[in-house]
């Protein structure tokens, strides 16, 4: 063999052994996986094999888990009571003062009787009639010397009420007592005399067979003399 086929013989050895080393290092190297860091995803190839290989399996993540966690709650403090308190209507309401414990109460008969008395400086005067069996229309007139009522003060007045509102005497209050009637002044002086005050009440009929109260009541600082009357007159009619 000649120098130039001996030499074309050994390139061909070398290219034919890199070739072979070329392809078993790409072999190795595609089957060998290095260590790869955690959560990172590898490709890994390999020869085709009988026998399949493991799929790599995801784990998924753990979600956060989030706990309600109640707030306090304040305990209610003691609720406050408010306690309302009537105040009397004048109009439907005497006025003080109101008769003490030992408060004396006279008869009256509301056909044609007629009573005459003192009251004293801020204090009642109370009566009891009975309603007859055939009621018919009441009249009632107060008249009261000296007259504290004079200018429009209203000190003296008189009041009706059934026995409902007192079903035991004496009442507790008297100025929380409903009436269903009270002496209103005439629309002139009856007697002429305004040193003579004068209060009328006209109403019924009432209720047969039951108690009615009538209450004069001195607001003033003075001592009355007074004349209760069904009657109705025109001057003084009770003896003095």
């Amino acid at each position: 063999m000649d120098k130039d086929n001996l030499f074309y013989l050994h390139i061909g050895w070398v290219v034919i052994t890199i070739l072979l080393l070329f392809f078993v290092g790409a072999i190795l190297g595609a089957v060998i996986t290095p260590n790869t860091p955690a959560g990172t995803s590898t490709l890994i190839f390999s020869l085709p094999s009988d026998t399949p290989t493991k799929t790599p399996t995801l784990t998924p993540s753990t979600r956060p888990t989030f706990t309600s966690t109640p707030t306090s709650t304040k305990t209610p403090t003691a609720t406050q009571t408010l306690t309302l308190t009537s105040t009397p209507d004048p109009d439907r309401h005497g006025t003080t003062p109101s008769p003490p414990a030992t408060q004396d109460i006279f008869t009256f008969n509301m056909y044609g009787g007629s009573d005459s008395g003192n009251v004293s400086p801020y204090s009642d005067k109370w009566y009891i009639f009975f309603e007859r069996a055939d009621p018919g229309p009441l009249f009632l007139l107060l008249m009261f010397d000296p007259n504290p009522n004079l200018n429009g003060k209203e000190e003296v007045k008189f009041f009706i009420y059934d026995e409902g509102e007192i079903p035991v005497w004496p009442p507790k209050d008297s100025n929380l007592l409903l009436n269903l009637g009270a002496g209103s002044s005439p629309g002139f002086d009856r007697d002429g005399d305004l040193g003579n005050g004068e209060l009328i009440w006209q109403g019924g009929p009432l209720q047969r067979n039951r108690r009615y109260y009538v209450r004069i009541v001195n607001g003033s600082t003075n001592t009355l003399q007074y004349c209760l009357t069904t009657q109705n007159v025109y001057e003084w009619s009770c003896s003095r």
